[in-house]
């Protein structure tokens, strides 16, 4: 079962192997959002996550990046425009994070500096003075394992990205050639990706002759990423405990790693759950606010809860009570986290609240003690 969200269907075809072409040529991992007034690098980074060389970029700056190389966090995606990004906000995960390098040795075998509060329920609104202070490194983005898996998903979702907007200029093209409407236009792009035109598809199969074998390169790729994620994934120590648990793909424990790192290295769980989309802030949900001073407290990004919705909505399917439509007997009983499903629907619907309303807020509570279980199974066997 593949759980990768926004999972492309289309095409096989043309494979460029990505992990053996990284192990001999290296990827190349610019640094993304990074925070203005430092210079800016390009690293050579191979599959297992570790520094080939560094050079200057185009500016004439140099940098040196520590090995294995810490993470180039990924703000761009996720940030509001003139806010720190969610990345980097000490309350986010509950870390300072610090790391940028400068080329010192000294500096970057120094130790992170926790800025922990006291009370883990109050929750600051403002970004650290310097969240990228000199010395140390983020602990969640460390481990050589790990930051595989984060590459490896951030390049995934570039390329998805790429893919996706392929798609969408083929469907317009297809529109125009349907005066406008959008099913007819849709129809007949499905038809052409599938190899099955008909002639009145004759000047639609043209117009997407350089759109067909890109959009099939792209998935063939984006496949063998999603492989290496998954086979990187059931070598993190927590391999045994997620294969107990019904209903948890290994490519949504890739794709969680991928958005929030190593999960042991969170001093709270709640830092988990806010990392991902799932805090509670003034007495709320976590989502995305239109004030700024809010938005920077919310730390909100779509991207990273919709990663966390798609293992609870497999998780759901397979931990529920199964139940047989026309005798009523009951086939199989819940998982432990089917009972928590179960029971905080029942407890909304109660209230009144509409069936999909009270869905949704059952499979959030589950999804938060999954996370919650998941993070302390990896604490204990790091702690090993």
């Amino acid at each position: 079962m593949n759980d990768f969200h926004d999972t492309h269907s289309v095409g096989e075809a043309g494979h460029l192997n990505v992990a053996t072409q990284n192990e001999s040529a290296g990827l190349v991992f610019p640094p993304q959002g990074g925070v203005t007034g430092h210079s800016s690098y390009v690293t050579h980074i191979d599959i297992a996550g570790h520094e080939i060389s560094s050079q200057e970029d185009e500016s004439g700056q140099g940098c040196h990046v520590a090995q294995p190389v810490p993470a180039a966090l990924d703000n761009s995606a996720s940030a509001e425009p003139g806010h720190c990004s969610p990345d980097v906000q000490t309350e986010s995960a509950g870390l300072s994070h610090s790391g940028q390098p400068d080329g010192s040795d000294h500096n970057r075998d120094e130790t992170l500096k926790s800025t922990v509060a006291a009370d883990n329920s109050s929750v600051s609104p403002h970004c650290a003075a310097d969240t990228h202070s000199r010395g140390g490194a983020d602990r969640r983005f460390i481990d050589p394992q790990v930051m595989q898996i984060v590459q490896l998903h951030r390049l995934r979702r570039r390329w998805l990205k790429a893919r996706n907007s392929l798609v969408l200029q083929g469907k317009a093209i297809c529109r125009s050639f349907a005066a406008g409407d959008k099913v007819a236009g849709s129809k007949a792009f499905a038809r052409v990706m599938d190899g099955k035109p008909t002639e009145a598809d004759a000047f639609v199969e043209m117009a997407l002759m350089p759109f067909i074998p890109a959009i099939q390169k792209f998935d063939a790729e984006l496949t063998m990423i999603e492989n290496q994620m998954v086979k990187l994934a059931k070598k993190l120590p927590i391999a045994r405990w997620v294969n107990d648990v019904r209903g948890l793909g290994w490519a949504s424990v890739a794709a969680i790693v991928g958005e929030a790192g190593d999960l042991s290295a969170y001093p709270t769980v709640s830092g988990v759950w806010k990392r991902l989309g799932l805090a509670v802030i003034d007495g709320g949900r976590q989502r995305r606010v239109a004030n700024a001073e809010a938005a920077l407290e919310h730390g909100y990004s779509a991207e990273r809860r919709s990663v966390v919705w798609v293992m609870a909505d497999s998780m759901a399917k397979h931990q529920r009570t199964w139940i047989d439509k026309e005798t009523g007997e009951i086939k199989k009983a819940p998982g432990p986290y089917g009972v928590v499903l179960e029971t905080e629907k029942a407890k909304a619907l109660a209230k009144e609240w509409t069936p999909l309303h009270a869905e949704n807020h059952a499979k959030r509570v589950m999804s938060k003690a999954v996370l919650r279980d998941l993070t302390l199974e990896w604490r204990k066997v790091a702690a090993q």
